[in-house]
């Protein structure tokens, strides 16, 4: 049996423009789930994303590990909230 470590933010959370410290992509290229979010993987949500659409799209595959994949879109502006303690 497999378990995966991919999660899923809903887009609406990492694009829209809000205070506080955060990791920032812009123009990168993301694989998009069918309910519209952005896939993360592992204990610490790395998102999952390139500024090279070839390296993504090697990466998804045939989508088998990124559960509901619909596509791979540049998004223009993407940020996750980061924690200073993660750092140290």
């Amino acid at each position: 049996m497999t378990t995966t470590m991919m999660k899923t933010v809903p887009l609406e959370k990492v694009t829209t423009l809000i205070s506080g410290l955060r990791m920032v992509y812009i123009d990168y290229w993301w694989p998009i789930s069918d309910d519209e979010c952005v896939y993360v993987f592992g204990p610490t949500d790395s998102p999952q994303c390139n500024a090279s659409k070839p390296v993504v799209e090697r990466i998804v595959g045939d989508g088998a590990n990124y559960p509901g994949f619909q596509e791979i879109r540049q998004l223009p502006y993407v940020s996750f909230r980061i924690n200073p303690r993660d750092y140290v």
